[in-house]
């Protein structure tokens, strides 16, 4: 019985980790945060094609109607779902961003 507790609980455990898989310990995302509104660049999910952006840019997605501003900072600089740091609804229309070292992160 006490392993079964033991099992159960480490399931419990395993499920929350995975549930905030994309966040720090503090809470915090692992792609960067949310920004203020402002006039960025802006990006249509909609739109075919790569999503390039520089580690550090503050970018607007735009989806079905709806947008948000982020501030895309990443220690791995590789592809991310735009699901992983979009607000909950937003439609990311199964996009990912690639994020490229910004020029302080390349000794310049």
């Amino acid at each position: 019985m006490k392993s079964l507790f033991t099992l159960g609980i480490a399931a419990i455990t395993l499920v929350a980790s995975q549930a905030q898989a994309n966040t720090f310990p503090n809470g915090k995302s692992y792609y960067g945060s949310p920004a203020p509104a402002g006039n960025y660049r802006t990006v249509d999910l909609s739109q075919k094609g790569p999503i390039n952006i520089v580690c550090g840019e503050t970018v607007n997605f735009t989806s079905q109607g709806q947008t948000f501003a982020w501030r895309l900072s990443s220690i791995q600089h590789n592809r991310v779902a735009v699901s992983n740091f979009a607000p909950a609804g937003f439609d990311t229309q199964g996009r990912a961003v690639y994020i490229t070292p910004g020029e302080h992160e390349r000794g310049g």
